[in-house]
């Protein structure tokens, strides 16, 4: 990385110099604070750093979407994406992961991280979900009518709900009593 010189005769604070798509790249105030930015040619920030010694770095996919990064702190992060631009994978420095998975059209189901959790999603050809489970052993299922309200839901839990577009039944047992619609 090339190094900006910082030799200016400044007498206005704050001082600022900027490229030709107006990007500024440098930056300088009265107090002597001091910092230089570097772009790639989409004006995606690829360099920082700045008089306290702090600094920054950032890759990005022919997309513009932000692929690593890393800082003077140590920390670091990465992201990965397929043909779609939905992020399949991430990791940092601190050893965490997580990865997902999209249908063709776009919805994710499944995704999992370092930690142990995951969920695994279902979806109808209209893209609403119809099945959701997870890592902690908890389910649901729902249904949907064509105008894409759900009709019915249930859970690991053994809850079923309709909705009011349901038809109630002509007789319910609640706890051995029977009741019968008027």
């Amino acid at each position: 990385m090339k190094k900006l010189s910082t030799e200016f005769n400044v007498t206005e604070f704050p001082f600022r110099l900027y490229d030709k798509n107006g990007n500024e790249i440098y930056h300088e105030d009265s107090t002597g604070f001091r910092s230089h930015t570097e772009y790639d040619i989409n004006n995606n920030v690829t360099y920082y750093e700045n008089s306290d010694g702090k600094w920054y770095r950032s890759e990005y996919d022919s997309s513009g979407k932000l692929t690593y990064h890393e800082d003077s702190t140590g920390y670091w992060y990465r992201r990965e994406y397929d043909s779609d631009n939905n992020k399949t994978y991430y990791e940092n420095s601190n050893k965490y992961w997580e990865r997902s998975e999209y249908d063709s059209d776009g919805n994710k189901t499944y995704h999992e991280n370092s930690d142990g959790y995951w969920y695994r999603k279902k979806y109808d050809s209209n893209s609403n979900k119809t099945y959701h489970e997870n890592s902690d052993g908890k389910w649901y299922r729902l249904e949907y009518d064509s105008d894409g309200n759900v009709t019915y839901y249930k859970n690991s839990k053994g809850k079923i709900r309709g909705t009011k577009k349901q038809e109630c039944p002509d007789t319910v047992v609640i706890n051995g009593t029977v009741y019968t619609k008027k």
